[in-house]
């Protein structure tokens, strides 16, 4: 009795339907994502305001967890915070912070200010443009 060597089955036929399955896939999938409603999250008075660099107080996190807000500089977290504390109502505080700041030290900076929900409080470096801030509209 001679045995016969198995073939292997021809796997194009089945590679080339599913290229084609993929490819209807990605067609569908792109026009629908046009078609879908996109609902975007909005501030409580659907207002937005660009923040003017020369009316923000510039809060500089350092990495040795010292602090600059406006002109004083080496500030420790005690200091920042009574000074946070003499901000005017409605003041804009920009943070930047130093990449090589531990993340505590931003912490320990934003406890003072989300204490005073009256200020406004923006992220980012000087001169990155727009920045943009909610405004607290009373």
């Amino acid at each position: 009795m001679a045995h016969r060597q198995l073939e292997e089955p021809d796997i194009t036929p089945l590679i080339n339907v599913n290229l084609v399955i993929l490819v209807m896939v990605m067609i569908i999938a792109s026009h629908a994502a046009k078609l879908l409603p996109l609902a975007l999250p909005t501030s409580k008075d659907d207002k937005t305001a660009l923040l003017e660099a020369d009316k923000a107080i510039l809060l500089r996190v350092g990495k040795d967890n010292t602090y600059q807000l406006g002109g004083k500089s080496g500030l420790s977290a005690d200091q920042l915070a009574a000074e946070v504390n003499a901000l005017a109502d409605g003041s804009i505080v920009l943070v930047s912070m130093d990449p090589k700041a531990p993340y505590a030290a931003l912490v320990r900076a934003l406890d003072p200010m989300l204490a005073r929900p009256t200020l406004q409080v923006a992220f980012g470096r000087p001169g990155q443009a727009p920045i943009k801030a909610t405004a607290a509209k009373e």
